[in-house]
């Protein structure tokens, strides 16, 4: 199955290349140990304080995972089908393609934590308090979830701009019938 980002040429130094990849990389290997860490740890008598810090540190950690390995993915396609232009030096062009990598993970942890924050809002407004549902089952419940926004946080965020702008029409329209 192609999709559009299958089309797309990226213009990058051999420089910013192997520095994408050994960033991946790194972050790939501290997310796996994090998150193997974490989940195996005993979680008998913990309170909920560290049980929302565990699941923070997991979900950011797996989102940025599942991140890495679908833009991994996308810059090696990109050079075995020469998509991928090497230039000399850093243009403009280069130095956006360059942003548009490093930023990717970053933005799937900052939507899964912002995924916890929802989860946990709903949580309080329904229960009133954390402590009868903040456990084991609700870090695997946000794991998941974090899952698949790393591994599609650019279609997240395309989606997200279209509702967005969706939306502040809708209420900028709704506010000029005055």
């Amino acid at each position: 199955m192609k999709n559009d980002s299958d089309s797309i040429e990226y213009n990058l130094t051999g420089k910013s290349v192997a520095f994408i990849y050994v960033y991946y990389f790194l972050i790939l290997i501290t997310s796996l140990g994090l998150s193997i860490y974490i989940i195996c740890f005993n979680f008998k008598n913990i309170d909920t304080y560290s049980t929302i810090v565990r699941t923070n540190i997991v979900s950011l950690s797996v989102s940025s995972m599942l991140c890495c390995v679908e833009y991994i993915h996308k810059l090696y396609k990109a050079c075995i089908y020469n998509r991928l232009k090497i230039n000399d030096s850093m243009n403009i062009k280069c130095w956006g393609n360059l942003i548009y990598f490093i930023s990717r993970p970053i933005f799937a942890a900052v939507f899964a934590f912002v995924m916890i924050i929802v989860f946990l809002s709903g949580i309080y407004v329904v229960t009133g308090n954390y402590e009868t549902v903040i456990n084991e089952k609700f870090l695997y419940v946000c794991v998941v979830s974090s899952t698949f926004i790393g591994f599609s946080i650019g279609n997240i965020l395309d989606r997200f701009r279209s509702i967005s702008k969706k939306k502040i029409d809708e209420f900028i329209d709704k506010n000029n019938k005055f």
